[in-house]
Order: C-alpha cells, then sequence, then structure tokens
C-alpha cells in the first residue's frame, strides 16, 4: 500500500468496517445528511429522509448527536492529524514507530483492533508512550505486575480500536498472529519513503527483535531469528541492506544476520522529530 492523499486514506480507513454497506458510503450518507441539516436548521430527520430517500430510522439517531463508526473513526484520524501527515511530520513518524513495533513486538486483535505494544525489560516503553501520545492518544500499562510475560503498552480510551485500523488499513499492519505461515509483507509506502523514515522504522524493529550472537565465531554481531515466511524475511533484508554498509546484510534461511557495522546502525533506540523537521 502506498501512501495517498488524505481522503484516499480515510476511504481506507473507513473501510475497514465490515457490514451491509461499504463503510465509506457510510461516511459519504452521514456526510449528506449533515450537510442537508445545515442548509435546513429547522427541519427534522422526517423531512432529511424524504429528500433524501434515506430510511428514516437509519439518519434519526444521527439528529442527535450519534455518527455511523466509520464517521466517528474518520473524525478521530481528521482531529489527531494522521490523514495529512507525511514522512517527515512528528505525527507519521509517530505512526511508523507503532507501525513497526506491531511487527516486531505487538499485534492488532482480529476482533477489536485494539493494538498493543509488548516491552519486555530491555526495551524502549518511553517510546512507545511517547509515539502513542504523539498520535492523540492515552496509554495504559497492561501486565505490568506478572513477571512470567511481557508488558504491554496500549492506547487508552476513546480512539483505541481507531489506531489499530489506521495502522492496518492505511498502513498495512498485519492484523492478528503474525507467524511463518501468515502473509506478512512489508507495505510499498514503506519502501519508498525517505531514508530517515525507513532508519527510524528499521531501528524500532532490530531494538525490539535483535539478539546479540558471538561475533568471533561467526563474524556477525546480531540476529533477527523469527517465524516468518522467507519472502518476508528477504524483504527486510532488503530494507536493511539498503540503509547498512556495504554486505553488512546476510539474510540466511532462519535468520537476518548483521556484522557489527550493521549492527551499531540498526541496534538504536529512535527518537521523534520536532515539529519544524522535515
Amino acid at each position: 500500500m502506498c501512501l495517498s492523499d488524505g481522503e484516499s486514506r480515510a476511504q481506507a480507513f473507513a473501510r475497514t468496517y465490515r457490514g451491509d454497506r461499504d463503510g465509506w458510503e457510510r461516511v459519504e450518507e452521514y456526510q449528506r445528511v449533515l450537510e442537508w441539516r445545515g442548509a435546513h436548521p429547522n427541519s427534522g430527520s422526517s423531512a432529511a429522509s424524504n429528500a433524501l430517500e434515506i430510511p428514516r430510522e437509519r439518519i434519526r439517531p444521527w439528529f442527535d448527536g450519534s455518527k455511523p463508526d466509520p464517521a466517528h473513526a474518520v473524525e478521530t484520524a481528521e482531529t489527531h492529524g494522521w490523514l495529512d501527515a507525511r514522512p517527515g511530520d512528528r505525527v507519521f513518524e509517530a505512526l511508523s514507530v507503532l507501525h513497526a513495533w506491531v511487527y516486531a513486538g505487538g499485534s492488532i486483535d482480529q476482533e477489536s483492533y485494539v493494538p498493543t505494544f509488548a516491552v519486555g525489560d530491555a526495551d524502549p516503553r518511553d517510546l512507545a508512550v511517547t509515539a502513542l501520545r504523539t498520535v492523540g492518544l492515552d496509554t495504559s500499562l497492561e501486565r505490568a505486575s506478572e513477571s512470567r510475560r511481557a508488558t504491554e503498552v496500549r492506547p487508552a480510551g476513546d480512539g483505541r480500536s481507531h489506531l489499530g485500523r489506521y495502522l492496518h488499513g492505511v498502513l498495512g499492519a498485519p492484523i492478528g498472529p503474525k507467524n511463518e505461515r501468515a502473509e506478512i509483507e512489508l507495505p510499498e509506502w514503506l519502501r519508498e519513503a525517505g531514508a530517515s523514515t525507513r532508519l527510524r522504522w528499521v531501528r524500532v524493529y532490530v531494538t525490539l527483535r535483535g539478539t546479540p550472537i558471538d561475533e568471533n565465531q561467526h563474524g556477525y554481531a546480531l540476529q533477527l531469528k523469527e517465524e516468518r515466511s522467507q519472502r518476508f524475511r528477504q524483504a527486510f533484508g532488503d530494507l536493511l541492506a539498503a540503509l547498512a554498509p556495504a554486505d553488512s546484510v546476510k539474510v540466511g534461511q532462519r535468520a537476518v544476520l548483521l556484522r557489527p557495522s550493521a549492527a551499531r546502525e540498526f541496534d538504536v533506540v529512535p527518537t521523534l522529530p520536532q515539529d519544524d523537521i522535515r
């Protein structure tokens, strides 16, 4: 999936809502009703139903302040600046951090669309919290007192499922289990983004998933060994190689291996840019 204009993103976002009608059509219908009501402030839902040929039972709640779920989601995205954020913007880079985290150490629930971001003792919890707050959401910690399970940083409050839908529907993050049988691919926008965005994404991934190995024995300092398809492993290795010193990344049958020069470049906790940095 490549990046697009705000309206195209809104359409992809709204279409994560399944039902008897297309999610974006529901948004457009709601917008039509709002426009009609603005032009006829003294008329009610019955008049709107007749004029627009939309069942009254569908639009009556909208006259009382309710709105369709896809419209609510698009409003969240507009409010927090997700639809128009571009690579290099602080909001977009925060979204890309969370996107990378889903791939490397998180998940998006298939039913609720709420994302979770696992944080082990050595993981940069503050980065996850900062990224979530940058995209406009509060945070909560789950399992912090459970020694046998990783702590999870989660978005809290209104909009938490909207974030998961945006990461999946617009930015192409995987949803549900991630293993070698799952069809997980890197999105097109990541390959086309500027080097600074790709480097930030890669650093999140390597910081979370990289495991040190014996450099003296293997000549490599870090490995990324996961249950992923070879196709994904190769695409990920190519992404690393495009940013790393020459011949410092090897894609094996079971892992991606990094020589010390690549490990020093990628095993770094990234920061988010300021708003005036592009």
